[in-house]
């Protein structure tokens, strides 16, 4: 056996049968449910979508190359057609591939790797949360951690079948914006430590408002044993809900944590705290991300390491792009355009208000969206908030954003204006960025503001 599973392994595990050549599933290493990212080697997932179906695209991932293909009973006339047509394939055939694929997920983390699996969620943060820790067990030994935001439970199955047995630790951001997601998640990590960065109101619509975000991210915990470690931020007014029955050792983190009066914000790259007698220095603006730290930090010694190599190595964390990501050049940046909740948003404008005021400071906020019937108080309560702060420029975006600007306008006295969309907003910034100017933009990512930081940086500035 040269693959991820031996073809026996398959097909015991998923109860699915087979038409083809079994030979095939030995080779299998590495499983994909998108067609453009089949190739030889990867087991195709085919599964039903909202505008299309996997199994529309199987001539698509067969001509990249792949021969090993999955698909429901619902879909077994095209599927056997295919077949038919190119016998040198294997094809599975299950009633609920996705199912049958986290059943295999949970299985091949259980039985094939033995890295200490760490799950990461919460309203906001889990990105950078992620990254945190990423860096800092990097000093203990190998990690694995999916890249970007592949959080949900179709391609975090997928990426479990990344971690080989040379990993010690594999770190799982764990996002979901359904009821009953978190169980699935959980079922198939099993996670032995898990970190809650806080409950907000990011995907109140579809979870509940904060108390069905507060319950379902409880969940987390709902697989652990008395052996493993839960850290949840103690000034969450949702703390005793969300630890309420967990087996698992509880673990409280806060700014309580910081030796008092040594956290301070230095620069736009640059924020420090002291921990347990030792200076901890963040490569970014906030002291949010201190708090993630201090987290990160509790973690590493519940594991029974020195924090000093995890310190060391967090002084050069960087986090992925529009996750608060300082770019400098004539005109410089703070990218934080990928997502945006009233929690996050909040937190970005304590920073500005604390940094030295720039030159020129022109402040562009989208709508944040998913928030169901807090919206409105929360954009209007946004529009005041960043009214007080008097940037140069305020420039909102968004539909739900156009309560902000009207909440904005009796107090706000620069040059304010207010567009549906990027593009247009972005018509009005080429007028009034210019060298010198700081650009601080901020949105939920369907708003599209990585369009507004791409033009401003696809000359001469450099990212840090």
């Amino acid at each position: 056996m040269s693959g991820l599973l031996s073809a026996a392994d398959w097909l015991s595990i998923t109860e699915a049968y087979l038409l083809g050549r079994d030979d095939r599933l030995d080779s299998v290493v590495s499983i994909v449910t998108d067609s453009r990212k089949a190739e030889a080697g990867s087991l195709f997932v085919a599964l039903a979508g909202e505008r299309a179906c996997g199994w529309d695209y199987l001539d698509h991932a067969y001509a990249n190359g792949c021969t090993v293909f999955w698909g429901p009973e619902a879909a077994s006339e095209s599927l056997v057609q295919f077949w038919k047509n190119h016998p040198d394939t294997a094809v599975l055939i299950s009633p609920d591939p996705l199912n049958s694929l986290q059943h295999a997920a949970r299985w091949y983390l259980a039985e094939r790797t033995r890295a200490y699996r760490i799950g990461v969620t919460g309203s906001q943060g889990k990105t950078t949360a992620k990254e945190m820790l990423r860096v800092a067990l990097s000093a203990y030994g190998q990690v694995y951690s999916p890249q970007g935001n592949l959080n949900t439970v179709i391609s975090l199955p997928c990426e479990i079948f990344k971690i080989g047995p040379e990993h010690d630790y594999a770190i799982f951001e764990m996002g979901i914006d359904r009821v009953g997601e978190m169980e699935v998640l959980a079922e198939m990590i099993r996670p032995q430590a898990a970190l809650l960065t806080g409950i907000g109101t990011a995907h109140a619509e579809f979870l509940g408002g904060r108390e069905g975000i507060a319950r379902e991210k409880a969940k987390i915990a709902s697989r652990m044993d008395r052996t493993g470690v839960f850290l949840v931020p103690r000034h969450d007014d949702f703390y005793e809900q969300v630890v309420r029955g967990v087996s698992a050792n509880v673990v409280g983190y806060g700014y309580d944590d910081v030796e008092a009066g040594s956290l301070e914000i230095l620069s736009w790259t640059r924020t420090r705290f002291r921990y347990h007698n030792r200076w901890v220095e963040i490569p970014q603006a906030g002291k949010h991300f201190a708090l993630m730290a201090v987290a990160v930090l509790k973690l590493v010694e519940f594991l029974g390491h020195d924090p000093g190599p995890a310190i060391e190595a967090l002084a050069g964390l960087k986090l992925p792009g529009g996750r608060s990501r300082w770019i400098e050049g004539d005109i410089s940046i703070l990218d934080d355009s990928y997502n945006a909740n009233p929690q996050s948003v909040g937190a970005l404008l304590d920073t500005l208000s604390e940094l030295p005021r720039p030159n020129h400071l022109v402040l562009v906020l989208g709508s944040m969206l998913e928030l169901g019937d807090l919206s409105e108080d929360a954009h209007r309560q946004l529009g005041r908030r960043a009214a007080s702060l008097q940037p140069d420029v305020l420039v909102w975006v968004g539909k739900e954003a156009g309560l902000s600007y009207e909440e904005a306008r009796p107090t706000y006295l620069g040059q304010h204006r207010w567009y549906p969309d990027a593009e247009a907003a972005l018509a009005f910034l080429r007028e009034v960025v210019s060298p010198g100017s700081t650009l601080v933009v901020k949105a939920s990512r369907g708003i599209g503001l990585d369009k507004i930081v791409h033009h401003f940086t696809q000359e001469s500035a450099h990212a840090l």
